[in-house]
């Protein structure tokens, strides 16, 4: 805080990460300060909110429980697109036989019927933590 003549200087940080000053009389606006007081200690110096960890609030818990679902269903959807995509190359140089059809077929319903809710969660999961942080929703 630093005074000039009869003016006081007050500095927060905005849900954004800015920095903003505000200018007052000695004595005006009493209330700014307790509320200059609270962002303060909400924002730390990085400018990124506290917030409760996964362990102390339940819904933090499952968010966090449902992301590494998430994460591990589109490793395995990808991962079932990839032995498509090899066993297809396999199966166009070598000549496709009844079996490698299947398999193609088989990797790429399965993929896909893992990655399609794992995506649309996922971005859930992310669109609920940013608005937690207090972030916009990108649209």
């Amino acid at each position: 805080m630093r005074r000039d003549s009869d003016a006081v200087w007050r500095e927060a940080r905005t849900r954004s990460g800015r920095t903003i000053r505000i200018r007052t009389s000695a004595g005006a606006l009493a209330g700014v300060s307790v509320r200059l007081r609270q962002l303060s200690s909400a924002v730390p110096a990085c400018g990124v909110p506290n917030r409760p960890q996964p362990h102390d609030d339940p819904v933090l818990a499952r968010r966090a429980r449902i992301s590494r679902l998430v994460a591990l269903g589109q490793r395995l959807g990808y991962s079932l697109w990839l032995v498509a995509i090899v066993v297809f190359v396999v199966g166009a140089v070598t000549g496709f036989h009844p079996a490698m059809v299947t398999i193609v077929i088989g990797c790429l319903a399965a993929g896909s019927a893992l990655l399609a809710p794992s995506i649309v969660i996922g971005y859930g999961v992310r669109a609920a933590d940013r608005e937690d942080q207090g972030l916009d929703s990108g649209h």
